[in-house]
């Protein structure tokens, strides 16, 4: 009604929200609303997503259209808020997302993800860009097969989470990873992240008889700038990374955006 006092609902209003009438009718809308409708933004687009969660875990999608109740005069007596269950749909087209933006054998952002996401950063804004790459990635592969290849990239993927648990890691392709650092930072923190992920590569590559030649080297840029977009800024760093492999592997190189202020 007009003082925003839940009136009526239908059966499966009932059904759905798995509740009684006796427990909403006379309410306020908007304290039931809060309590229960849940938002996020989509991962395929802006998209505010509704949701529910239900009694046993279950969590379901929702879209609503609220249009005014008037009396035949044309005088507003209040408002009818009509759910509509897109749960499916919404699956579908986050499944979709997800074949399209995902490695599939990571679980990471894929580099078409990584791109993406690169674009929705301020072209004023300074990020920090870290270029992984395995040492000696090939010879794993050629010696004990892509079964043993693909047990270095899932432990690589699951260190990266590790250490950037903040921020945005994503596999380029082959052995190539990257992770974009949109927080405040310092060199020191920088070079602390970069080397506790060399660290606990080591650690874990050493503990397995197949993957115990394997480490890790990583080019780091520094507060780089989005005026020329991400492109430029992936080039210096992985420069940077093959500055560190050139230094004998199982290090890391840190470079300066030519464009970053003194």
């Amino acid at each position: 009604d007009l003082d925003e006092q839940i009136v009526k609902v239908n059966a499966r209003f009932l059904e759905f929200f798995e509740t009684g009438l006796e427990s909403i009718a006379g309410i306020n809308w908007r304290d039931w609303y809060e309590q229960n409708i849940l938002h996020e933004i989509s991962p395929t687009g802006e998209e505010i997503y509704m949701r529910f969660i239900h009694a046993d875990g279950r969590m379901s999608f929702l879209k609503m259209i609220s249009h005014d109740l008037n009396d035949i005069f044309g005088n507003c007596q209040g408002v009818i808020h009509v759910f509509e269950d897109v749960t499916d749909e919404k699956e579908l087209e986050y499944n979709i997302w997800k074949l399209a933006n995902t490695d599939a054998l990571t679980g990471l952002a894929n580099r078409q993800a990584f791109y993406e996401y690169a674009k929705r950063i301020d072209i004023n804004e300074r990020v920090h860009l870290f270029y992984v790459d395995l040492d000696n990635f090939k010879q794993v592969n050629d010696n004990f097969g892509h079964k043993a290849g693909d047990e270095a990239l899932k432990v690589t993927a699951m260190i990266l989470r590790q250490v950037f648990g903040k921020d945005f890691p994503a596999r380029l392709g082959g052995d190539e990873f990257i992770v974009c650092v949109r927080r405040e930072a310092t060199l020191e923190d920088l070079e602390a992240m970069a080397q506790s992920l060399i660290d606990l590569m080591q650690e874990k590559f050493s503990a397995s008889e197949i993957l115990n030649r394997l480490s890790c080297s990583v080019g780091v840029s520094v507060n780089g700038s989005m005026r020329n977009g991400i492109e430029p800024l992936i080039k210096l760093t992985d420069r940077a990374m093959y500055d560190a492999k050139n230094q004998g592997k199982s290090r890391y190189c840190i470079c300066r955006d030519e464009d970053e202020p003194a």
